[in-house]
Order: C-alpha cells, then sequence, then structure tokens
C-alpha cells in the first residue's frame, strides 16, 4: 500500500498469483479494500489449480477499452497473459512459462512460446504502441545475472544461451524501457 501510495502508478500487475477462481473473488476483495482507487483484471489458470496467472490494477479513472486473456499459446490455459487496452496504448503483463530445474520445458519456451509472444505483440503494435511487462522469465544480459561467472548459469533456467538469444529476438522492434533508463544498471 506504502509503495502504491508512493508511486501512483496507473498500472499494476501482479505475475504467478496462483489463485484459483474460487479464490479470486476473495483476493479480489481484499487487494481492493487495501489498494482502494484501482479496478482489477484477471487470468486465472484453469488448467491446474495453484498454478501460474496474472493480474492488472488499473487506476480508476483509467478507461480500458477492452481485456482479454491468455492470447499466447490459449489452448493451455494457464492464465499466462492479460492484455488491457487502453486510450494511447495495449499493456500485455505476462508470466512467461519457466523452463523448468532440468529444462524440461526449454524447447517449448523457445519454439513455441517466445514466437507466439512476439507474434501477438507484433500483432497488437500494428494497432496501438505496446507495453509488455511481467515476469518474462529471463536473464537478457550478463548485467542481468548476479553471478554470471558460476559455471551453472548456461544451464539453469532463464539463462541458457538458447532463452536468452531468443528474447534478444522477441525484443527486435521493441525497446527494453529498462535498460534505456538504467543502462548501467547491474
Amino acid at each position: 500500500a506504502e509503495l502504491v501510495e508512493t508511486e501512483k502508478p496507473d498500472l499494476l500487475a501482479f505475475s504467478e498469483h496462483k489463485l484459483s477462481e474460487e479464490k479470486r473473488e476473495a483476493c479480489e476483495a481484499t487487494l481492493l479494500k487495501l489498494l482502494p482507487g484501482y479496478t482489477a483484471h484477471w487470468a486465472v489458470c484453469t488448467a491446474k489449480k495453484g498454478y501460474s496467472g496474472v493480474a492488472i490494477l488499473v487506476k480508476e479513472g483509467t478507461a480500458v477499452l477492452s481485456t482479454e486473456v491468455d492470447q499466447v499459446e490459449a489452448t493451455l490455459h494457464e492464465g499466462r497473459t492479460l492484455t488491457v487496452e487502453l486510450e494511447h496504448c495495449i499493456a500485455v503483463a505476462a508470466y512467461v512459462p519457466n523452463s523448468g530445474q532440468k529444462l524440461e520445458r526449454l524447447d517449448y519456451r523457445i519454439q513455441s512460446w517466445d514466437p507466439a509472444l512476439r507474434a501477438y505483440l507484433q500483432q497488437l503494435e500494428a494497432r496501438k504502441p505496446v507495453v509488455l511487462f511481467g515476469d518474462l522469465n529471463v536473464c537478457h544480459l550478463d548485467a542481468d545475472i548476479w553471478n554470471i561467472e558460476a559455471k551453472h548459469i548456461p544451464k539453469s533456467a532463464g539463462c541458457t544461451p538458447q532463452e536468452r538469444e531468443s528474447f534478444s529476438t522477441l525484443l527486435e522492434g521493441f525497446d527494453d524501457c529498462f535498460r534505456s533508463l538504467h543502462a548501467e544498471a547491474t
């Protein structure tokens, strides 16, 4: 509540909330009591209870023209994307699939998810500017990794050369706002 009061964001996203549809209503009531002046929009995983999910809180007075859930790899039903169209832009909150401890989802991630996300963002960008935010599950640059010299890093989920390269491809034609504002941050 203190952070929201200080920053006064127009949009606030939560990734991996893990709520079932049954528990979402109670959580929403509690959350909006804590953060009055916002409306909540949800993507809930229906494939497996207690798994994934994203939410976006939108400051009251900000017109939401439309919302869409799970437009990337919709057949998963994992509540991994929530798209909110506003007057001047489209915001996409994403909880990108993790490749897993044994990298069992690595091929899926780089061969299916990332290309589908990129195609979706490009489709939206043809209509309005797009902002992608959330848990993207990747350490894109060396500066994003605390212990880059560690031998296990290239074999760790989110840090593999394949994921980092795939994220570079995802960013083609888009700006990494964090890096633009904080180029030297590590």
